[in-house]
């Protein structure tokens, strides 16, 4: 489960996903990942994000450096957080790509045009 959510947090802190719900459903209606568990990334964030890097260094150190921790769990490793509740944008600090900017803006188009 944990290189799921390496990965996963790659390719957020990459912005090529905004949040980690984003990943989740990609893995819950792509992937077939078990909806009752929430996706990879919900797991994540109840199971502890310093849980998730010890078990990802312990594949870095028998398997390569393919497998250490992606930047953006150890960032929130480091903040201390702790349970899906207390995880928020603000946490998830990264430079803003083309790709970000583009996607916040599809995003903002979608709220102004309303339910379909």
């Amino acid at each position: 489960m944990c290189p799921l959510v390496n990965e996963g947090a790659r390719i957020i802190d990459e912005g090529i996903a905004i949040r980690s719900s984003d990943v989740d459903i990609v893995y819950v209606n792509g992937y077939g990942f078990p909806a009752y568990k929430g996706g990879p990334m919900f797991w994540a964030q109840e199971f502890g994000f310093s849980k998730v890097i010890a078990t990802m260094e312990k594949l870095a150190a028998t398997h390569g450096q393919r497998w250490r921790p992606a930047p953006l769990l150890e960032r929130l490793a480091a903040s201390g957080k702790v349970g899906a509740t207390s995880v928020s944008p603000a946490d998830v600090t990264r430079p803003v790509t083309r790709g970000v900017l583009l996607r916040a803006q599809h995003e903002a188009r979608i709220q102004r045009a309303g339910p379909l």
